[in-house]
């Protein structure tokens, strides 16, 4: 069996947060040049990491998730190991891609402050942001592809260091991460970032290996800081990748062994994909079912 878990990124219950004023997935902040640096230049976390708490595992038996001795489903209802009938619990999540994005830390502890309050226990959130000219980059970004090269920004307003202060929060709080570590689309700097520094294109991507030597090198740089902390949920491959036109033995083949780099390195959390959910040929639609699903397209 592949080492890794498919989650899809629809199983999340919306819900609507008020944020506060200065709150922004586009924050207009200056960005940190002057803090680039290689990745063996990588400062360690202002803050510590691994406090109390529970990390998420697969039960053997039932397959469900499995957080501080109950077993549960992502959303929906928890079976409790002394309890015969299956109980609701408030165990539903919600999606807060650009909470690394926000302006201040401030913004950070408003928003993971309702989360808790509203009894949510997991929040989706990004851990990349990406960018082929830091010196065009108002706002946030924690990597640069440059020129053959990758740096890491850790300007404490609009670097990792914003990253860090999330997941420390989220930690206080016990509140669960799940962390993608690249965008299958453009948005926020994702494979298109790769693909502009090592050439190739986004189907190439998966199997180029310049590309695939810097990207993992930024996922085992992630996974590395934060493999202590009991606030991931779980480690994303990416947000929806796709290959268009390609065999599925691309996608699963990258998979297996980005998920192996990382379980070599943390083995507590847990790895999913961040797929949609398509299927492929030979699979079809049931009867009365849109095809395009089905169709492989993706």
């Amino acid at each position: 069996m592949n080492p890794f878990l498919s989650l899809f990124n629809w199983g999340f219950l919306a819900v609507t947060l008020s944020l506060p004023a200065s709150a922004s997935p586009l924050p207009q902040a200056a960005s940190g040049q002057s803090n680039l640096v290689e990745f063996s230049g990588a400062p360690a976390p202002g803050v510590s990491f691994g406090g109390s708490g529970d990390f998420v595992s697969i039960d053997s038996t039932s397959k469900l998730f499995k957080l501080g001795g109950v077993k549960q489903y992502f959303a929906g209802e928890a079976i409790r190991a002394d309890q015969v009938t299956t109980v609701l619990t408030r165990i539903q999540g919600t999606n807060t891609w650009w909470l690394p994005y926000t302006t201040t830390n401030t913004d950070v502890d408003k928003i993971l402050g309702e989360i808790k309050a509203s009894g949510l226990l997991v929040t989706r959130i990004w851990g990349f942001g990406n960018t082929n000219d830091a010196s065009k980059v108002e706002g946030n970004f924690f990597q640069e592809l440059k020129g053959g090269k990758q740096r890491l920004s850790f300007d404490a307003a609009t670097g990792i260091p914003k990253l860090d202060y999330v997941v420390s929060k989220a930690e206080e709080l016990g509140i669960k991460l799940i962390v993608p570590l690249l965008n299958g689309h453009d948005d926020l700097g994702g494979i298109n970032t790769y693909v502009t520094n090592y050439g190739g294109t986004k189907t190439s991507f998966y199997t180029d290996a310049d590309s695939q030597k810097a990207y993992l090198a930024y996922v085992q740089f992630i996974v590395n800081r934060y493999k202590a902390s009991p606030a991931i949920f779980s480690w994303e491959l990416c947000n929806e990748p796709r290959c268009e036109g390609c065999d599925t033995s691309i996608i699963t083949t990258w998979a297996t062994k980005v998920s192996r780099s990382i379980k070599k390195i943390d083995s507590r959390h847990l790895v999913s994909l961040g797929d949609e959910g398509w299927f492929a040929p030979p699979q079809k639609a049931p009867a009365g079912a849109n095809t395009y699903p089905y169709s492989g397209a993706e």
